[in-house]
């Protein structure tokens, strides 16, 4: 099962209040990590 499709089916009734647009960054950025990427947090000063 890829994990786009893994990812839709596990968050659906936790995501669902949440604006699409946010659902499907949320769902795209889980299913990257879950392929391998690494996931960095910069912190930009302002």
């Amino acid at each position: 099962m890829p994990a786009r499709s893994l990812c839709q089916k596990s968050f659906k009734n936790i995501l669902e209040p949440l604006h699409l647009y946010r659902r499907q960054s949320l769902i795209e950025a889980t299913s990257v990590v879950i392929n391998g990427a690494s996931l960095t947090l910069i912190q930009y000063w302002a």
